[in-house]
């Protein structure tokens, strides 16, 4: 492997092991606004923390056996797809319960 190829790859792992608290470090400051975009209390924009929060130990779960079975790539694929198609979903929603 090639000093440029490393680099790359350690850069790639690097940005996926950082997307998760990145996500939550840029969710958490916008709670007032979100809370006044969907006309709703900031409380019930906590909420949706917490479910994040069951998803993603929900999702631990499931990953291990699905590397056991497909491999390290497809489920990394499926995963980051699923992650932009929900962002896409939240940045559409009209409603806190969306």
């Amino acid at each position: 492997m090639t000093k440029q190829r490393y680099f790359f790859l350690i850069l790639i792992l690097g940005s996926l092991s950082a997307l998760g608290p990145f996500s939550i470090d840029m969710y958490l400051p916008g709670f007032p606004a979100i809370a006044k975009d969907l006309h709703t209390t900031v409380a019930r924009v906590a909420l949706s923390l917490s479910s994040f929060f069951v998803g993603v130990s929900a999702g631990q779960l499931l990953y291990g056996p699905l590397l056991d079975r497909f491999g390290r790539k497809k489920p990394l694929y499926v995963g980051l797809v699923l992650y932009v198609v929900a962002s896409a979903g939240c940045y559409l929603a009209h409603s806190i319960d969306a």
